[in-house]
């Protein structure tokens, strides 16, 4: 094949490749994976890399969700909340 009969569909982008649409799966990751360690070590013992690490979930889709560790303790707080009233009202509302 020579030189002349070489097509380019699309020119190549330049910059950063897209990236995976954000998702509930990777919040309820996050989520898990900060009750997980949380618990266990206590908010200031954790860092961000621990529970990225964990949840298998980038730096980046971290921030998409929290624009910061405090924003995010106040949504593991809230998770660990709903789910002890759920099971509260379970077990007691008959």
């Amino acid at each position: 094949m020579s030189a002349t009969h070489l097509t380019y569909d699309t020119p190549k982008r330049r910059g950063r490749p897209a990236t995976a649409p954000h998702d509930a799966a990777s919040y309820q990751r996050l989520i898990r994976a900060g009750l997980v360690h949380l618990t266990e070590r206590g908010y200031s013992a954790v860092g961000l890399d621990t529970i990225l690490s964990h949840a298998r979930v980038p730096k980046g889709s971290f921030y998409h969700y929290f624009p910061n560790k405090a924003a995010f303790g106040r949504a593991a707080i809230a998770a660990y909340h709903a789910y002890f009233v759920a099971k509260m009202e379970r077990h007691l509302g008959d």
